[in-house]
């Protein structure tokens, strides 16, 4: 599976910059914690960055994935 994922970084000063980033893993489930681990986790508290699914059609499939708690926790979701 393969999914591309755009990131805004929205600095103090200056433009904000926008990149692509294409995440491939065999299966969904892989796909899912990649994105998770590398970007969506890590952006938590970043405020001037913003990552979203270029293909809207992800996010719900996504959604579900990480409201298992296992998934968040064997992941490094914060669970405190």
């Amino acid at each position: 599976m393969k999914v591309t994922l755009i990131r805004t970084y929205t600095p103090n000063v200056g433009p904000s910059k926008v990149t692509k980033h294409i995440v491939e893993a065999p299966t969904a489930d892989q796909v899912w914690a990649i994105c998770f681990r590398q970007y969506f986790n890590k952006e938590r508290y970043a405020n001037s960055t913003y990552t979203q699914f270029e293909n809207p059609e992800h996010r719900e499939p996504y959604r579900e994935w990480i409201s298992d708690v296992n998934n968040y926790a064997n992941n490094g979701g914060d669970m405190w």
